[in-house]
């Protein structure tokens, strides 16, 4: 299913949504909500029909990154902590964390769906009110143009603001904070400015004509383990994501009983699916399971697994018979027959939208 993002409401008496159903539509465990349940297991995946960036349809967001990043700060204590971490003491001192509510929607251009991922918390202070933007760069090397998108990023919050606030006279400070997953450490500069030419002076006669901005960066490649900080939930997260690049998904610090003890199971859930799915060798990955020293822990990564194999074992029947039918139908209609190799490589969402064409076609 894709997932339908409305834009942002900017609701004054938007509450915490932690643990909660939105708005309306049906997510797979079948209790309403507007775009996902954030927490639910069964519901780590979009409803609806597109994504609200100029009302396009939007790749499905199935990533295996995606859904880690949603689960962890799309709870709203995880997000605060992280707010509260990384963000200079001068941005968030006169927030009123009270009043931090997650925002439905997503800023992120369709060609990097499958790179980032976004979230948007919206704050009131003393006298105005602030938009706490996290974006996850889940790509393995940086990219020295972040700055400019994170700037349409920005214009596209704000529009909406505009348009959910016609009234309003001035805009909500849009603060970006950026989770990178790059192998190495980042050196591109941080600062929107630093795209511009500048003199030999280091000083450009057109500054007044530059928008600038600078945006707050957490490099997982040189944050220490013991140096993540936060909700349990968050630590644990964080620690998946850095041990993922560096092929350390097995290690004494991802399989933290001290940490994973503190997990709700169906947290705990989303975490072993996330490392199942890596390459990871097989009897490694069995070893470890049976080594943990929690019985609760031990039990359910086990349980999951005997999931994992199931769900591999009937979609791998599903992709045969849709693979069968997507070559019968062509050639029925006459049109070329793509290769099984070719079939092979595609999703199954993807087989079932190029199906399902062609049966109308047929019609």
């Amino acid at each position: 299913m894709l997932l339908h993002r409305k834009g942002f409401s900017f609701d004054p008496n938007a509450q915490d949504t932690n643990r909660k159903t939105r708005g309306h539509g049906r997510g797979e465990c079948g209790e309403k909500s507007e775009d996902m349940h954030f927490n639910c297991i069964k519901c780590l995946r979009p409803v609806g029909e597109g994504n609200r960036i100029g009302g396009e349809p939007s790749a499905c967001l199935h990533q295996p990154h995606d859904k880690l990043f949603k689960l962890a700060f799309g709870d709203r204590p995880t997000a605060i902590s992280l707010f509260r971490t990384f963000l200079p003491e001068k941005f968030t001192r006169h927030l009123d964390w009270r009043t931090a509510a997650l925002q439905p929607g997503s800023y992120v251009d369709r060609e990097f769906k499958a790179m980032h991922s976004d979230i948007l918390y919206r704050v009131k202070s003393h006298d105005s009110e602030a938009l706490l933007y996290i974006l996850f760069e889940h790509q393995t090397t940086e990219d020295p143009w972040l700055a400019l998108r994170l700037l349409s990023y920005q214009v596209r919050i704000w529009n909406d603001y505009r348009k959910a606030q016609p009234h309003a006279r001035v805009l909500p400070i849009v603060i970006p904070l950026v989770l990178a997953q790059t192998r190495r450490n980042w050196t591109s500069s941080t600062r929107f400015s630093s795209l511009f030419p500048t003199g030999k002076d280091g000083q450009s006669d057109h500054a007044a004509c530059i928008p600038d901005f600078t945006f707050q960066l957490i490099q997982l490649a040189t944050l220490p383990f013991d140096q993540i900080v936060g909700t349990p939930l968050g630590v644990a997260v964080l620690r998946v994501m850095k041990a993922a690049r560096m092929n350390a998904l097995l290690s004494e610090q991802v399989w933290d009983i001290a940490v994973l003890e503190n997990l709700t199971l169906d947290e705990y859930e989303v975490i072993v699916r996330y490392i199942l799915g890596t390459d990871l060798d097989r009897n490694a990955v069995k070893n470890k399971i049976a080594s943990l020293s929690s019985e609760r822990l031990r039990t359910k990564a086990m349980s999951v697994a005997d999931q994992l194999r199931l769900e591999g074992k009937q979609e791998g029947e599903q992709i045969g018979v849709l693979v069968g039918s997507i070559q019968t139908l062509q050639r029925v209609l006459g049109k070329p027959v793509t290769s099984v190799d070719v079939l092979l490589k595609r999703s199954v969402d993807q087989l079932r939208r190029q199906h399902a064409l062609l049966q109308r076609q047929l019609r």
